[in-house]
C-alpha cells in the first residue's frame, strides 16, 4: 500500500519483482520486497558512478515505488499513455476496492482545530494530503507498526526494531525520522526520533530513544513498551540525509554527535561507508561516559570492519581510557579536535545533538572557513518547553501560498488558524510532518506580512532572520505572502 508520499520510477529490479509478486500467494510478497531491496541494494553498491542513491542538489529524495504500487503495463507503454492508464487503473481500483474485500485507505476528514494553550495539545497528526483545490484537507492517520524486539543500548536508551503486520513496505532515507504518536495518561502526544537502521535491512526498521529528565513520551517507551506491543507512527520525513551533501557521496565526511544525537547520525554513517566505498567518515562523539555512549560495541565493529575508512574519536567528561578527549565538547575543545583532525574548510559536516554543543560545533566550523551551506544540522525541539505560545489569530488575514514562481493559492485564514491548517484546509499539498514546531519538515519563506510563532521552536535565529517560518506553529498577524520550498 502506497503511503501517499512521492516515489522514484520502477527500475528493472522492481518491475521483476513485481512480476513475481503478480504469480505468487500474497503472503509471500513482503519477502519478495525484502529481496527486492537487498538486490537494489547491492545494485548501487556496485555502481561505477560515484552517486549517492539519494543525492540530488535540486530534487526532492524519492524512495523506490511500493511493490504493489508498480505496473508493468504502464512501464511498456510510451510516456504519453502511461500516465492516463495508471489514472484510468487507480479509479477502477477505488471503485472495486469493497467487491475485492480491500480496506478502504486510511485517509479522514480533517477537522478544525480548536485553539489550546496546552503544549500537550498540538493539532492534529498530518503527513500528506490529498490534492483538489474544492476538497477539504485530508491527512493520513498514523501507520500502526509492531514491535518486532526491543534492544537496551545503555541503562537510559532503547532501540525498538519495528515492522509493519501486514507486510506492506516502508522507505527511508538514512539521517530520516518519524514521528511517534503516544497516547499517555488520556492525552495524544507527538514526538519525532531518528531511525537508527540500513535501508538494507528493511522490511524492519530501527528506532532509538533516550530517556529524558521528565520526558512523557521517551519514559514511556523505554518503560512500557514491549515486544508484540503496537506503536503509531508518521513520517518517515527530514532533509538531514547525504542528499543535503550534493550529487555524489563527499569523499570525506565529518559526523559530530552528543548524546542521543547519535541515532540519525549512526544511520548515515553506516549507509556511507556500506554503499561508497570512496568515502572515509570520521565521527566526534560526545557523552558523559563510557557507560552512556549508545551504539558503542557497534561502533567498534563498524571501525574493524572499516578500518582506515572510519575513525571514531570519543569525547567523555569523566576520565576514562575510551576516551580519546576528555572534557565537554564546547567551543574550546572543538576548535581542539578540528585542529587535530585538520578539518579541511570545504568538509561536509553533520550536527545532531544538545543545542550548546551543536552551536559551539558550528561556530567552529565556521571560523575554520567551512562554508555555512556544508553544515547539515538536525534540531529537534521538546514541546513541553514553551515559553511562547501563537497568539489567538482573530482570522480574517489575507493569505497567499506560492509554489516555484508561477503556482500560488490565494485564501483568507480563519480565526485560531496556523498557516498549516489554512493551506491543508483548501486542499494544497503542504510539506510537514510533526505539526509541533519540532522537526523543520514545514519550514516556509515569509515574503510579505508578518507571523507570529510558537517558541521555542527548532529554527535557527539566522533561519528566522531570513525570513523562515514554521507553517505548523505560525499564524498569521497581518495580511501575509508565503513562499513553499
Amino acid at each position: 500500500m502506497s503511503d501517499g508520499s512521492p516515489s522514484s520510477p520502477p527500475t528493472a529490479i522492481d518491475l521483476v519483482a513485481a512480476a513475481v509478486a503478480r504469480v505468487t500467494p500474497r503472503a509471500l510478497h513482503s519477502r519478495i520486497d525484502a529481496v527486492r531491496h537487498d538486490v537494489r541494494q547491492m545494485v548501487r553498491s556496485f555502481t561505477v558512478e560515484k552517486t549517492h542513491p539519494y543525492s540530488s542538489p535540486a530534487e526532492p529524495i524519492l524512495p523506490p515505488p511500493a511493490l504493489d504500487e508498480i505496473s508493468l503495463v504502464s512501464a511498456l507503454l510510451p510516456a504519453s499513455l502511461a500516465d492516463r492508464y495508471d489514472a484510468i487503473r487507480r479509479d477502477v481500483r477505488s471503485m472495486t476496492r469493497g467487491v475485492r474485500g480491500e480496506k478502504p485507505p486510511i485517509v479522514v476528514e480533517r477537522e478544525p482545530v480548536a485553539a489550546s494553550s496546552s503544549p500537550s495539545a498540538p493539532p492534529a497528526p498530518v503527513v500528506a494530503i490529498a490534492r483538489g483545490a474544492n476538497d477539504a484537507a485530508r491527512a493520513l492517520q498514523p501507520r500502526t507498526v509492531r514491535v518486532a524486539a526491543v534492544r537496551r543500548e545503555t541503562q537510559d536508551a532503547t532501540s525498538f526494531v519495528l515492522e509493519d503486520p501486514s507486510g506492506a513496505s516502508f522507505s527511508f532515507a538514512p539521517g530520516q525520522f518519524v514521528t511517534v504518536v503516544s497516547h499517555v495518561d488520556g492525552e495524544t502526544h507527538r514526538r519525532a526520533y531518528s531511525i537508527s537502521s540500513l535501508v538494507s535491512e528493511l522490511p524492519r526498521f530501527t528506532i532509538t530513544v533516550k530517556r529524558v529528565s521528565g520526558g512523557l513520551v521517551s519514559n514511556h517507551l523505554n518503560d512500557a513498551v514491549a515486544e508484540g506491543d503496537s506503536l503509531e507512527l508518521q513520517g518517515p520525513s527530514g532533509a538531514f540525509t547525504l542528499a543535503a551533501a550534493g550529487s555524489s557521496a563527499p569523499e570525506q565526511l565529518w559526523l559530530f554527535a552528543g548524546g542521543s544525537g547519535i541515532t540519525p547520525i549512526y544511520s548515515i554513517l553506516r549507509d556511507a561507508l556500506a554503499n561508497n566505498p570512496w568515502t572515509r567518515v570520521t565521527l566526534v562523539y560526545a557523552n558523559r561516559a563510557k557507560d552512556t555512549v549508545i551504539f558503542r560495541e557497534a561502533l567498534d565493529d563498524v571501525a574493524r570492519e572499516h578500518g582506515d575508512r572510519f575513525r571514531h574519536v570519543p569525547v567523555l567528561e569523566q576520565r576514562d581510557p575510551y576516551a580519546e578527549v576528555t572534557g565537554r565538547l564546547d567551543q574550546e575543545t572543538c576548535a581542539t579536535v578540528c585542529e587535530a583532525l585538520e578539518v579541511p574548510s570545504d568538509a561536509q559536516c553533520f550536527l545532531c545533538g544538545p543545542e550548546p554543543m551543536m552551536d559551539a560545533v558550528r561556530a567552529t566550523l565556521l571560523a575554520r572557513g567551512v562554508a555555512r551551506d556544508h553544515i547539515h544540522e538536525e534540531r529537534f525541539t521538546s514541546p513541553q518547553k514553551r515559553t511562547h505560545d501563537a497568539p489567538a489569530s482573530r482570522g480574517g488575514h489575507k493569505l497567499e501560498i506560492r509554489f516555484g514562481r508561477s503556482a500560488r493559492k490565494s485564501l483568507v485564514t480563519r480565526p485560531d488558524q496556523t498557516i498549516l491548517e489554512a493551506g491543508l484546509e483548501a486542499g494544497l499539498d503542504m510539506p510537514f510532518s510533526c505539526t509541533m514546531g519540532g522537526c523543520g519538515a514545514c519550514k516556509l519563506k515569509l515574503v510579505q506580512g508578518t507571523v507570529d510563532m510558537v517558541e521555542p521552536n527548532c529554527l535557527l535565529e539566522s533561519e528566522k532572520a531570513d525570513g523562515a517560518v514554521l507553517a505548523c506553529v505560525g499564524c498569521t498577524t497581518s495580511d501575509a505572502v508565503v513562499e513553499v520550498p
